[in-house]
């Protein structure tokens, strides 16, 4: 008897050994900012614009971190083109599409872009809205007990646009605003960024170029990274962003430009700036001072009428 309970224990132990203890669970973190995707916005108009009935070009952009092939605009769901990059192989490109709205209305813009892999990237939406033909003040006649006509005027309502401020930068600054595009030194710009909002980003992007006095090059971009609550801030190194760019050593200017990427999947963008001249190695740089620029704040229009 004795025999057999050993011989049970035995089993038992060996079975509980030969069970799959569950691991911890391992978590990999994803940066979204990182791999952003294809990405397109509506330049014109801005969203909440309101516009006369009247032809208008509408311009949006499009990009990727690899090449980007193309851009779709739709307008209330309904794909109205599908425009192919100009320049093949650039990683940003402006499309434009001359639109005849047929009808005073609400619009809904929607945008988006097309990776060299073949995937598209989310929409990108801007509502706007078409407004009557302009009226004029008509004159009436009012019979009256005299021969001469008395000339009575139809009052038209007249609207008052109220701006609101819209979210988005509130300084942006770079330091140094002169560097080296060689390997000398300095050739490090370092670009700042306060955000009028501190909820809702996913990521703030730096795009960034070199430019001479005969041509410009593609964009380059990277993701900024968060300081505090608003502040946002990455360091590019122009040497090596000119050496990438086929530009290495060569005078002209640094131009950049800031893209808020939120939650909701709105995208802010800054000014295009160019106050960080370059020169080759070399040759005299000018007095180094950080500069920095208060963005002029975007304006949206709303008509009341009174």
């Amino acid at each position: 008897m004795k025999k057999i309970l050993y011989i049970i224990m035995i089993y038992c132990i060996a079975l509980c050994a030969g069970c799959n203890v569950p691991k911890a669970a391992q978590f990999i973190e994803i940066s979204l900012a990182e791999n952003t995707g294809p990405q397109a916005w509506v330049d014109a108009p801005l969203d909440n614009t309101t516009l006369p009935l009247a032809p208008y070009e509408i311009v949006f952009h499009i990009t990727d971190q690899q090449e980007v092939t193309q851009g779709e605009l739709s307008i209330n769901n309904q794909v109205v083109a599908a425009l192919p990059n100009p320049q093949a192989g650039k990683k940003l490109a402006t499309l434009k599409y001359a639109w005849n709205p047929s009808a005073p209305g609400e619009y809904l813009l929607s945008v988006r872009a097309q990776g060299s892999s073949g995937n598209w990237g989310p929409l990108t939406t801007s509502k706007v809205f078409i407004g009557e033909p302009t009226t004029t003040v008509t004159m009436t006649m009012t019979p009256t007990g005299s021969e001469t006509p008395t000339l009575t005027p139809t009052p038209t309502l007249t609207p008052t646009l109220t701006p609101t401020l819209l979210t988005g930068f509130a300084s942006v600054s770079a330091s140094p605003n002169a560097v080296y595009s060689g390997n000398c030194t300095p050739n490090q710009v370092t670009v700042n960024a306060q955000t009028t909002q501190t909820t809702g980003i996913t990521a703030v992007i730096l795009f960034y170029r070199l430019r001479d006095s005969g041509s410009t090059s593609e964009w380059l971009n990277a993701s900024m990274n968060p300081q505090s609550a608003g502040q946002y801030s990455k360091s590019i190194n122009v040497g090596s962003a000119a050496s990438d760019l086929g530009r290495s050593n060569q005078s002209g200017t640094l131009d950049y430009q800031l893209v808020i990427q939120q939650q909701n999947g709105d995208l802010i963008r800054s000014p295009v700036y160019s106050n960080v001249e370059v020169a080759a190695c070399g040759f005299s740089l000018p007095d180094i001072q950080v500069k920095t620029i208060i963005p002029i704040p975007l304006i949206r229009t709303v008509e009341i009428v009174r």
